[in-house]
């Protein structure tokens, strides 16, 4: 069995041909490239996927499908977010699942810590501002940031929620200092995915 890398950039090493699962279509992986290119640049990135690519990764549908091939053996590492893992460890019991969570250390660019968001139009009149600020509360209220921790297992942020029992706190983790409002080339990166063959 291979050990897990230490990099995201070692799964362009020999040993991981034919064992690397992703799915290409998720909007995670294309932040987690976007993410890359902010950080390293685009000649940077477009070499690492081409590299990524020679090395025949299998493509997947959704991040659960990655993550059931990582467990069932057909691949030894999967891309994904961390929170199928738990969902899915909630669901069957850690202790039945193959597959093991694996975090990136030192910045590193596979270990993108993203965020969902919610926004509201400035041009929106008076009762669509209203319904959506409604909207933008209620998920920002500690119901639902405790539903998003204890059922989805991602890391709440707003006051009153706690984070899922197992999952190691937010602030143990080292992942790359990038301002997360420059992941808004998303055309870019979709655009050198297609170029280099990867979705």
């Amino acid at each position: 069995m291979t050990a897990p890398p230490d990099s995201v950039h070692d799964l362009v090493k020999p040993e991981w041909k034919g064992k690397i699962g992703y799915a290409p279509a998720n909007a995670s992986f294309q932040a987690f490239v976007t993410g890359m290119r902010v950080l390293e640049g685009d000649e940077a990135t477009r070499t690492w996927l081409k590299g990524l690519k020679a090395n025949s990764p299998k493509a997947y549908e959704s991040n659960l499908n990655v993550l059931d091939a990582v467990d069932s053996g057909e691949v030894s590492l999967g891309l994904l977010n961390h929170y199928y893992w738990y969902e899915k460890a909630a669901e069957k019991g850690a202790d039945k699942l193959r597959a093991k969570v694996h975090y990136l250390p030192k910045g590193d660019p596979g270990g993108l810590v993203n965020v969902a968001g919610v926004g509201l139009l400035k041009g929106a009149d008076k009762q669509q501002s209203a319904y959506a600020r409604k909207a933008a509360d209620f998920l920002l209220s500690a119901e639902s940031q405790r539903y998003f921790a204890e059922e989805t297992k991602e890391y709440p942020l707003a006051a009153g929620a706690e984070q899922a029992e197992g999952v190691p706190p937010l602030d143990s983790l080292q992942p790359p200092q990038i301002d997360l409002g420059q992941l808004d080339s998303l055309k870019a990166t979709l655009a050198m995915l297609q170029d280099v063959g990867m979705v």
